[in-house]
């Protein structure tokens, strides 16, 4: 699924929790989630429960496929 513009999702490391902005609303969703793809996940779902559907145009955590270590070079497609 592609995320809306303007959507954020970030896992903080320290915490384990997950930091979500969605049509002008912040949550912190405390955690703590077992790894990155984990809260990812979890912020996605958490925008999906306020009616994100997939249909913009930034990639979602489901499309990565870098391997670890791999510079992530993408177009940024809201402009």
């Amino acid at each position: 699924m592609a995320y809306e513009a303007g959507m954020l999702i970030m896992f903080d490391v320290v915490t384990k929790g997950v930091f979500v902005e969605f049509r002008n609303r912040f949550e912190n969703l405390p955690g703590p989630y077992a790894n990155r793809a984990v809260g990812i996940a979890a912020g996605e779902a958490y925008c999906h429960n306020l009616g994100w559907d997939g249909t913009e145009t930034r990639p979602s955590s489901k499309d990565n496929e870098w391997a670890l270590g791999d510079v992530q070079l993408m177009d940024d497609k809201r402009i």
